[in-house]
């Protein structure tokens, strides 16, 4: 009896600057947080409607217990696998703010080139064709909320990711991930930390909406 294959999903076509905008069912938006130089923590996602956190360092595990919706925990390799396979399937686009979303799945998983966007590009674009003269510099997405008047967005208090981060990994291995014994500072800083990445996701969609490279 033959041995049945699965068939190879066809390649996700890519975006030329006559395609956008592209429907936001047609998106999944990525914003990694962690340390330079190595693997992610935690990741923000956006994906038919729904923003979550998914926490990818198992030392950081525990922090799934603090209460806060939407996040949970899977191993990196599961969560870009699945994440890459879910594009492929549903013929949708990995998008991040610059290539460093790219850079981490072809360093801890694989080559997703052919469904990813650097929005940055398309958004590049749109100020050379609209508004040349007073695209911000630097072109950073915080920039970009300003110049779009995101009216959600917050200047957050934060000392550092990675400073925030670390004070937080201690506080956790001190109490062998006893979630009950963090500090409420430390509490409150993974919170606002979360925040942080939400607004940058969400503000992200917000921009692509304005240059019409989203559409709802």
């Amino acid at each position: 009896m033959p041995v049945r294959s699965t068939p190879t999903p066809p390649a996700v076509r890519p975006l030329g600057p006559g395609d956008y905008p592209v429907n936001a069912s047609q998106f999944i938006v990525i914003d990694f947080e962690g340390y330079r130089g190595k693997p992610p923590v935690f990741a923000g996602v956006w994906e038919d409607g729904h923003f979550r956190v998914v926490i990818l360092d198992e030392r950081f595990k525990a922090l799934v217990k603090l209460g806060h919706p939407f996040v949970k925990y899977q191993s990196i390799k599961t969560f870009l696998h699945r994440m890459y396979r879910r594009a492929l399937v549903h013929n949708k686009y990995l998008v991040g703010y610059s290539e460093h979303e790219a850079n981490v799945f072809a360093e801890y998983y694989g080559d997703i080139s052919e469904v990813y966007l650097n929005a940055r590009k398309p958004l590049g674009r749109w100020f050379t064709l609209n508004d040349r003269e007073n695209r911000p510099r630097p072109f950073g997405l915080k920039e970009l909320m300003k110049y779009f008047r995101y009216n959600a967005y917050q200047e957050y208090p934060l000392k550092g990711v990675t400073r925030v981060l670390t004070q937080v990994f201690r506080q956790l291995k001190n109490h062998n991930g006893d979630i009950e014994r963090l500090t409420p500072l430390a509490a409150s800083r993974w919170k606002e930390l979360l925040d942080y990445n939400k607004q940058d996701v969400l503000g992200l969609m917000y921009v692509m909406k304005r240059a019409k490279i989203l559409a709802f």
